[in-house]
């Protein structure tokens, strides 16, 4: 399983793992079923039979992928719950570059209205004291605090089921990373893989109003469960999203919003590198 961080390369990590002809592929980006109640409370076969395609020859493997599971100590307790013997991968940013990252996206996708980067981490805390639950999105310096995620998961997994990476590495090898990851599964590791195929690259709305019509929060979206499967609902948002998509290079962050948010994180990585035993001092 696949649960973060979320801006840290783990949808390309998804396809260069499910592009193994003996794993079972995941249809989609995220695999909400351990966060969402709603397909929770319907049961695991009824969300695998949605997300993932039907296996071929001897594929038993299946490997799944959601960002929001580190985020919610409830989902990492049902992953356990599931399978107490699962993998655990996740990919770790900077998370002063990932937070930054965060918000053109949620700007592309149409989860943000605030105009500058500033005034967006400034609402934060109100923001997730309001309604945590509908500016998930936009947590941009919460989701950074990898530290209180891997303690939730040490509560459940021991230290071998939890596989840590940095972005920084990943971006550098990503067949590296792979391998080990298909060894640890037990996988031949030396197949035909297009490591050079980047994934959810960086983009910008053409339109802010067709960004919003396709978020995860639009009412039209109920509406349309009514007449279209989910498969079909999947194919018309991607559709919709990409054609509203264009090239972006992302301005360079404010000199002292970088500082001030370095210094914000100092505590965080400092128990971070306690727990995991990383070399995050470039991030520093």
């Amino acid at each position: 399983m696949i649960c973060g961080a979320q801006k840290a390369g783990t949808t390309s990590l998804l396809h260069y793992l499910k592009a193994h002809p003996n794993v079972i592929k995941q249809k989609v980006n995220e695999f909400a079923y351990f966060v969402l109640d709603e397909m929770y409370n319907e049961g695991y076969d009824s969300a695998f039979e949605k997300y993932f395609e039907k296996s071929s020859g001897n594929s038993n493997t299946v490997i799944a992928k959601n960002v929001g599971v580190m985020y919610m100590p409830n989902a990492i307790k049902r992953l356990h719950e599931h399978n107490p013997h699962v993998h655990v991968v996740l990919l770790l940013r900077n998370p002063v570059e990932r937070a930054y990252s965060n918000y053109y996206y949620a700007l592309r996708k149409g989860d943000e209205t605030l105009e500058s980067f500033e005034q967006a981490i400034e609402a934060e805390p109100k923001r997730l004291q309001q309604d945590a639950k509908h500016w998930r999105n936009c947590a941009y310096l919460n989701r950074g605090l990898y530290c209180n995620s891997i303690e939730e998961f040490l509560k459940y997994f021991p230290k071998k089921q939890l596989h840590i990476y940095l972005f920084e590495n990943f971006k550098k090898e990503p067949s590296k990373i792979c391998k080990e990851i298909f060894s640890t599964l037990n996988l031949e590791p030396n197949v035909a893989i297009n490591y050079n195929k980047k994934h959810n690259e960086k983009a910008s709305a053409k339109s802010s109003r067709l960004a919003k019509a396709t978020n995860s929060k639009n009412p039209i979206k109920k509406f349309l469960k009514l007449f279209m499967g989910p498969d079909l609902r999947r194919t018309l948002k991607k559709s919709i999203q990409q054609a509203n998509e264009i090239s972006f290079d992302q301005p360079k962050m404010n000199a002292e919003t970088r500082k001030k948010l370095i210094e914000y994180y100092l505590p965080y990585n400092h128990k971070l590198e306690i727990l995991t035993g990383l070399d995050i001092s470039s991030w520093k």
